[in-house]
C-alpha cells in the first residue's frame, strides 16, 4: 500500500516552542527568530498508508481538522488552515501536489453611481427586522459556519415575523429564496443546516456537504432587493462579499523536480515565489495512479 506524507501550514498566534507529536501528527514551529522565538505559525505534518492520494488527503483532514477545533480552544487563538499551504507526496514517487498561497490585499470594488442609487432607494424599504445589521455580520466574517447563521438571520429579518416570535417562512421560502427545497434544507427542525449549526451538532456532510449556502442565500438576497426593492447590486462580481482580512492569492498545482531528486522542502516552497518554485520544479499534470 503506498505511503503518502502531507504538511499543511496553520496560521495560528500560538506560539509552538518545542515539536510536539499527538494521535500521528506532528507539529513543529513553521520558523523561528533568534529574538521574537517561534513565529509564522506551525506545520503539521502525517504519513498515511492508504490506497490513493484522495483517501490519504480525506484521512488526514478527517482526523485533523476536530483536533484544529481543540487546539484553537485550549490555546485561546484563532486558527486557520483553509487557505494555507499544504502538500501531498507518496514516498515513492517523484511528483507531488502543492496548493500555494500568500496572502493578499483585500481586492476593492467601487461605490459609485449604481451603488448610490441603491442606497438610496433602501430609504422607501420598510424594515421588519435588522435584516442590514446581519448582512453586515455575513460580510465580515469569514468562516462557512459563522457567516450562515448571520445569513439565516438576515433572512429572517426581512421576511419579519407572522405572529409573536413566529418568523414568516413562507415569505422566506415563497418570495426570498423562492425554492421549496432550499428553504427545508436551511430550515427543516433537526437536519436543516441553520438548526445543526445553532444547535452545536456535526454537520451531516451526507446532507449538506456539497452545497455552497453562504453563496446561495447571499446572492437570493441581492436578486430579492433587486427585484422587489429597486436596487441595481451587481450580481457579477466574483467572490463577493468581500472582507478586508483573511485574502489570499493561492495556486493548486503537481509539480516535480527537475533534478530528479526526491526530498521536497515544504517551508522552502511556501516562501518562493511561483517564479522562484518554477526554477527548480516543473509543472506536470496528475498522474495516473497516485
Amino acid at each position: 500500500m503506498p505511503e503518502y506524507h502531507i504538511q499543511r501550514k496553520i496560521s495560528i498566534l500560538a506560539k509552538l516552542y518545542d515539536s510536539y507529536d499527538y494521535k500521528g501528527f506532528h507539529f513543529e514551529p513553521f520558523s523561528n527568530d533568534m529574538v521574537a522565538g517561534p513565529k509564522d505559525g506551525w506545520v503539521v505534518s502525517k504519513t498515511i498508508d492508504v490506497d490513493n492520494v484522495d483517501a490519504a488527503f480525506n484521512s488526514f483532514n478527517c482526523d485533523f481538522f476536530p483536533l484544529l477545533d481543540k487546539i484553537s480552544f485550549v490555546t485561546q487563538c484563532y486558527a486557520a488552515i483553509e487557505w494555507e499551504p499544504f502538500l501531498v507526496k507518496r514516498e515513492d514517487r517523484a511528483e507531488f501536489f502543492l496548493l500555494h498561497s500568500k496572502g493578499r490585499n483585500p481586492v476593492p470594488l467601487s461605490f459609485g453611481k449604481k451603488e448610490r442609487e441603491s442606497l438610496e432607494k433602501l430609504e422607501k424599504y420598510e424594515e421588519k427586522g435588522d435584516p442590514f445589521y446581519y448582512l453586515g455580520e455575513a460580510i465580515n466574517a469569514s468562516q462557512f459556519c459563522s457567516r450562515l447563521p448571520m445569513l439565516t438571520s438576515a433572512l429572517e429579518g426581512i421576511a419579519g415575523e407572522k405572529g409573536k416570535n413566529s418568523t414568516n417562512h413562507r415569505y422566506i421560502k415563497n418570495k426570498i429564496l423562492k425554492d421549496n427545497k432550499l428553504h427545508k434544507k436551511i430550515f427543516n427542525g433537526g437536519s436543516g443546516i441553520r438548526n445543526q449549526i445553532l444547535h452545536g451538532k456535526k454537520i451531516d456532510d451526507g446532507e449538506h456537504g456539497n452545497i455552497a449556502y453562504n453563496d446561495i442565500i447571499y446572492k437570493k438576497i441581492i436578486n430579492y432587493f433587486n427585484s422587489k426593492h429597486g436596487t441595481n447590486i451587481n450580481t457579477e462580481i466574483i467572490n463577493a462579499p468581500r472582507n478586508i482580512t483573511g485574502n489570499h492569492q493561492y495556486c493548486c498545482m503537481w509539480l516535480k523536480p527537475k533534478s530528479g531528486k526526491n526530498d521536497i522542502d515544504f517551508r522552502e516552497l511556501c516562501e518562493f515565489t511561483l517564479n522562484e518554485i518554477t526554477e527548480n520544479l516543473e509543472w506536470v499534470s496528475q498522474p495516473d495512479n497516485y
